[in-house]
């Protein structure tokens, strides 16, 4: 029997949004909302952990910056944290049926808390940059949300239009819901033949 309470989703949310498990991340979040970047000083910080999972009655798809580096240039490369995350980057535009156009995933060898040090980001995201460039990028995609703002800092320097995912993201939604566009509902993403299912068939 199920008991009252919040619905499943909205009780995970909430225990992401309160989750203090690692002090030092919450020690770094808490000052960044309180000094915040020279660029947002005027806005108003979350300063929590943001829930990745959406309202579980949502009636759009958001989609990432793939669409606008495309737009762009013929092939893009993607410019992410440690090494260690280029393999899902990597996976991702294959399963997007996009993998063709990507030139790069290239790692800067810097952990989320090390963005924090802009001169240091900046330093690695160009050498980074660079060999994305090399291997045919024309256009570069910041692969890290704790990246914004390097588009602009960096971008005359490499001569190559860089896309903030997160910005990117956020106006192709804006520009979907103007036009009023919703999800297929066709396809792929059709809503599912009914099924019949019998359990334990062909069980005394």
């Amino acid at each position: 029997m199920r008991t009252s309470g919040p619905a499943p989703l909205t009780a995970l949310d909430r225990r992401v949004a309160g989750c203090r498990a690692c002090p030092r991340l919450v020690e770094w979040r808490e000052e960044v909302a309180r000094t915040k970047r020279a660029a947002f000083a005027d806005w108003t910080y979350w300063g929590r952990p943001v829930p990745g999972f959406g309202p579980p009655d949502a009636r759009l798809l958001i989609v990432g910056p793939a669409p606008a580096a495309h737009v762009l240039g013929r092939r893009y490369g993607v410019i992410t944290t440690l090494e260690r995350s280029r393999g899902q980057i990597e996976d991702s535009p294959e399963l997007a049926g996009v993998g063709r156009n990507c030139a790069a995933v290239g790692g800067t060898g810097l952990g989320v808390l090390d963005l924090g040090d802009t001169d240091r980001t900046q330093a690695a995201f160009l050498a980074a940059a660079e060999r994305a460039r090399d291997a045919g990028a024309e256009v570069l995609v910041l692969g890290c949300a704790g990246m914004t703002g390097l588009q602009r800092a960096v971008g005359e320097k490499l001569g190559l239009p860089v896309v903030d995912g997160v910005a990117a993201a956020v106006k192709l939604a804006e520009a979907l819901v103007t036009m009023g566009l919703r999800t297929s509902r066709v396809g792929s993403l059709a809503k599912p033949v009914p099924k019949r299912r019998t359990w334990g068939a062909g069980r005394d």
